[in-house]
């Protein structure tokens, strides 16, 4: 068993794509025993950059589409998204409110924010200062009850978005 590991071990690391593979750790996670679970889990981490897994480092090529579980906002007079917890975003405007300039911003990342009214409507959105819209002018949400608008944005750079709303979606 160890011949093979250590045959496999030598193949693996002499591929080209080790070079963009994360390093394992020199030490036992227990300081001085073989761990078995740790063995494991390092081998298995070799083994999936070797066969071509994704890497999060690298352009990865995708055979299917990606996605992500929407994080909803919480509601308050100030909504701050956090952009390092997804892509897509959702909020129920109950009263005014102001979309802050998130935290977590990096450039490149792009999604959405889906902002509905609650069932008595009417309400509106101001945005942070990093929020960027076409001609420089804010959108106006719709203010039916329960209609849906979504703010579709992309960042390029860590203080600058890109924004544009699409107003009143229907099924």
């Amino acid at each position: 068993m160890k011949r093979i590991l250590a045959a496999l071990f030598f193949i693996l690391i002499s591929s080209p794509v080790w070079a963009s593979c994360p390093s394992l750790p020199y030490t036992l996670s227990n300081g001085t025993t073989a761990d078995a679970n740790q063995v494991m889990s390092n081998f298995n981490t070799v083994l999936n950059c070797a066969n071509g897994a994704p890497q999060l480092n690298a352009v990865n090529a995708w055979s299917a589409g990606q996605s992500g579980t929407p994080v909803a906002l919480t509601f308050g007079s100030t909504i701050t998204p956090n952009f390092s917890g997804g892509n897509i975003f959702t909020v129920t405007l109950t009263g005014n409110a102001t979309l802050a300039n998130p935290s977590n911003l990096v450039a490149g990342q792009c999604g959405e924010v889906f902002i509905t009214q609650d069932s008595v409507g009417s309400r509106t959105l101001a945005y942070g200062g990093q929020w960027n819209f076409p001609n420089g002018t804010t959108p106006t949400l719709t203010t039916t009850p329960s209609a849906t608008d979504v703010l579709s944005f992309c960042s390029w750079s860590t203080s600058q978005i890109a924004a544009q709303l699409i107003a009143n979606l229907k099924p």
